[in-house]
């Protein structure tokens, strides 16, 4: 789970995994990361010391303890896909929001109608 913590101007990424432990993040995925608070993330990186680990990538895997993809959005003839970092491509609806080359999260219904969408990057 990430976290904001602190006040502005000095506020910092935590992660927190199930068990409660947490880590400050370092930079390199912390910019994006604060766009994912309360979100569920798989990272990659290394732990720096105790307490600090050093995000190089992370993918978002729930929202609302609904499971989310997360990707970049791309043109596939005349629609769109969602390209994961480590998957398949999967087809889109149009999302009026969104722009190609955009890394998104997307949750859908099981019926497959997008339920939430937001953006983690823009292009």
């Amino acid at each position: 789970m990430v976290a904001v913590v602190g006040s502005e101007p000095g506020t910092w990424v935590v992660l927190q995994t199930e068990s409660g432990a947490r880590a400050t993040t370092l930079a390199g995925a912390s910019g994006p990361l604060r766009g994912v608070t309360g979100f569920e993330v798989v990272v990659w990186g290394a732990a720096e010391r105790p307490g600090v680990f050093r995000v190089d990538r992370f993918a978002v895997r729930a929202v609302d303890g609904q499971p989310a993809l997360d990707g970049t959005v791309r043109r596939a003839g005349s629609g769109w896909t969602l390209q994961p970092a480590d998957g398949p491509a999967v087809p889109l609806p149009s999302l009026q929001d969104v722009r190609e080359g955009a890394r998104i999260w997307l949750v859908r219904a099981p019926d497959g109608r997008v339920t939430g969408h937001g953006v983690i990057s823009a292009p």
